[in-house]
């Protein structure tokens, strides 16, 4: 009838006291909060329904419930901070000092990085948000300090834009999102880079969508001007989320294509992606990812270069 308030104060009493109405009426009372959005206590009740474990209507109610939930939950916050650390191993860093050698170095590196957004406008039909990237990794060399000269670090500035329309039993979500980065590399200012990102999300249901986006990068290096590009990837997305198990996934395919200036720097090919973001225990997640690219360097191949592009992607 609407009157959540009522059906509440019914309902937590029947939560408390008689245990017998289990776990119909801890479903209705997270349908309560949800609808009053205390959207914690909301989640609370719910996962008891999930943790039972029976296959039955309520229990599939309950998944898709608590699916919403944290849904809106996350879009209820202004805010959104990121922080990483780690480390890698890189079996060929490419090296070009000034005498315009390649050479391939083998090394060590750790990596932090800092993701803040900030949302002056978001609820369930979509966002407006801007925010500030930050990126510092540093090379270790027992033997070869060369590799000192690949330690990047990079400052972002973005605008994000994203709108949802419900159609039905269906949704499409259209967005749009752009960047500025300056990169430093070995403490001299290396690239400078603005990307637009539109995207939409077609056929979007509780548990599928695809994704279709596109990547465009004008490309700028004070140093090296012959290197200065367009960068173009289209690709294509299929999403999966799986409540029952607590799991995302994805799966995407691209097409690549960088023009530069000097054409010792064009390439073109197709990049693969593949990965999943699963429940371990509690609060702790697994991901899990496998990306490819194979890229055709026609004109690299013809000259006595055999490289020229080093990794910054971070």
């Amino acid at each position: 009838m609407g009157e959540f308030e009522r059906a509440r104060a019914a309902l937590e009493v029947a939560v408390e006291k008689l245990p017998e109405t289990y776990p119909d009426s801890r479903f209705y009372l997270g349908a309560t909060y949800f609808r009053l959005g205390e959207y914690n206590d909301a989640r609370t009740e719910l996962e008891s329904v999930v943790e039972t474990g029976e296959d039955t209507r309520l229990l599939r109610a309950a998944n898709e419930l608590l699916r919403r939930t944290k849904e809106e939950q996350r879009k209820a916050k202004w805010y959104a901070v990121d922080l990483a650390l780690g480390g890698a191993y890189d079996s060929n860093v490419l090296y070009e000092p000034e005498e315009d050698v390649v050479s391939g170095h083998d090394g060590f590196y750790g990596f932090g990085a800092f993701d803040g957004m900030l949302y002056p406008y978001r609820s369930s039909a979509g966002h407006i948000g801007a925010g500030y990237h930050f990126y510092q990794s540093i090379h270790t060399a027992s033997q070869d300090s060369v590799l000192r000269d690949f330690d990047l670090t990079r400052n972002a500035l973005s605008l994000d834009l994203l709108g949802r329309y419900n159609l039905g039993a269906t949704g499409l979500r259209t967005g749009m999102s752009y960047e500025y980065s300056d990169a430093l590399l070995g403490h001299s200012r290396y690239q400078q880079t603005h990307e637009l990102a539109p995207q939409v999300t077609l056929v979007e249901s509780s548990i599928t969508a695809t994704r279709a986006q596109l990547t465009a990068r004008w490309k700028t290096f004070p140093d090296f001007p012959g290197r200065d590009a367009t960068y173009l990837n289209p690709a294509l997305a299929q999403l999966l989320h799986i409540a029952a198990i607590e799991t995302q996934a994805a799966v995407e395919v691209g097409y690549e294509q960088n023009e530069a200036e000097s054409d010792l720097y064009d390439y073109q090919g197709v990049s693969l992606f593949a990965g999943a973001l699963t429940q371990l225990v509690a609060s702790l997640y697994g991901n899990a990812g496998f990306t490819a690219h194979f890229w055709n360097f026609r004109i690299i191949r013809r000259t006595a270069r055999t490289g020229g592009l080093p990794a910054i992607s971070g």
